[in-house]
């Protein structure tokens, strides 16, 4: 079943009944899913591939502001970077 209109005064919260279920959110036309708050996923899967790991991405990854991992950056192909710090 489907829900058409979900809102609310607090709180929303999304829990799907019984084991190995999915949530998905899917906007209409060229709609997005947008948040002005942070987002956090609390998953500890690890990632081995492209395929694998708490946040999986089938397209790009666009970043205004920086990036930090805690981990090693692996590329498939290749990085490139518009400058570059050899005193790092």
């Amino acid at each position: 079943d489907q829900i058409g209109t979900l809102s609310g005064d607090g709180a929303i919260s999304l829990t799907a009944g019984g084991s190995n279920q999915n949530i998905t959110l899917t906007p209409s036309g060229s709609g997005v899913v947008t948040t002005s708050k942070n987002m956090t996923i609390t998953s500890g899967t690890a990632s081995t591939s492209s395929t694998s790991g708490a946040l999986q991405v089938t397209g790009g990854i666009g970043a205004s502001g920086s990036i930090y991992s805690g981990g090693s950056i692996n590329a498939a192909t290749t990085m490139s970077a518009a400058t570059s710090d050899t005193d790092a």
